[in-house]
């Protein structure tokens, strides 16, 4: 069987200001948690989050809103890609270095 010389190619993401994103198949540090930030690229490019929430009437009261009905939906969805669909994971998730759905770091 003849050798096969394969050169893995770098994957390219739009840029997020302040982060350095790029996929390649070499190994090394090797995460498993890529897949929010991957959903996060897909869907800043789709806007299906900003579709989805645009399409749902919020119903709550402008007084007792803290967090947008877009970022309550947002973390919900990524929560659930993640494997997480239970929804009582999110405090320990953001403790434990957790990115935000919008890729800021965590404060």
């Amino acid at each position: 069987m003849p050798e096969m010389n394969f050169k893995p190619e770098q994957l390219r993401f739009a840029p997020i200001p302040g982060f350095l994103v790029r996929a390649d198949f070499e190994g090394g540090a090797l995460s498993s948690d890529v897949g929010p930030l991957l959903l996060n690229g897909i869907d800043r490019q789709i806007g299906l989050t900003k579709r989805l929430s645009g399409a749902l009437t919020d119903r709550r009261h402008a007084s007792d809103v803290t967090h947008s009905q877009h970022d309550i939906l947002t973390q919900r969805v990524y929560q659930i890609a993640s494997g997480y669909e239970d929804g009582n994971d999110c405090t320990a998730l953001h403790r434990h270095g957790c990115p935000r759905p919008d890729t800021r770091p965590c404060s």
